[in-house]
């Protein structure tokens, strides 16, 4: 199926760098807005009670993406649109499977998260067809296990608690991949794997004493606070 392409509103395009330092960034801003989704979408669903287990209001890939890639044939760089979150909020299933009036505060809050769930950073493609393939595998499982979870006891975990054992799971996950681009220092997407997993380990030390920043506390307050008044 041929993805829902959306605009981003950006008009600055930031380009990977050569310690793959951007590359690095982009991998742990997957891990906040992916939690962050899968709060919203928790919030959502145990709020208005769709008919589906609760997973199912998440594909499975990718269905939206907000930008474009970018490829030149004179430098013959590739650079992709890289996916934040595997997944897509379906909105429209999402909206038909709740009882009761839609509003359209709802329903205007249920697209607009359709379109943030697609958003993208530009990545080279290299990193994009590598490492990042091996954390949308890793996100498609945390999704379904927690969405099931939440669905099955109507219990939504602390934003803390979802953030810290993504975190935890998704190092495990690099850490035993067999993926070329973690094992194969001639692959395209070594160097992108490797930065991408120190950076995680070192998130992973911050994260020993069971805390998050303030600023990510306060956004998962949010989303409840916000979900809560729809």
């Amino acid at each position: 199926m041929k993805r829902k392409m959306e605009e981003s509103g950006i008009n600055f395009y930031l380009m990977p760098n050569d310690d793959k330092s951007t590359y690095a960034d982009h991998v742990k801003m997957r891990a906040e807005m992916f939690c962050y989704l899968l709060h919203k979408v928790a919030h959502l669903c145990v709020k208005y009670k769709p008919s589906k287990s609760f997973e199912k209001y998440l594909s499975d890939t990718a269905a939206v993406q907000v930008s474009e890639g970018v490829y030149s044939k004179d430098t013959g760089v590739k650079i992709d649109a890289a996916h934040l979150c595997n997944t897509s909020f379906l909105c429209d299933l999402f909206l038909t499977d709740i009882t009761g009036p839609i509003s359209p505060t709802l329903r205007s809050y249920c697209e607009k998260l359709r379109t943030v769930s697609g958003a993208t950073t530009p990545q080279l493609k290299s990193d994009n067809v590598g490492p990042d393939k091996v954390i949308d595998s890793y996100q498609t499982k945390f999704k379904n296990d927690y969405l099931k979870d939440v669905s099955s006891k109507n219990i939504i975990p602390a934003g803390r608690d979802t953030y810290i054992n993504y975190v935890i799971g998704l190092n495990k996950e690099l850490a035993k991949s067999k993926s070329r681009s973690f094992t194969d220092p001639n692959s395209g997407g070594y160097e992108g794997a490797h930065s991408a997993k120190k950076r995680m380990t070192e998130l992973e030390l911050e994260l020993d004493n069971g805390q998050i920043s303030w600023s990510m506390e306060d956004e998962f307050q949010k989303i409840a606070t916000k979900i809560g008044s729809l």
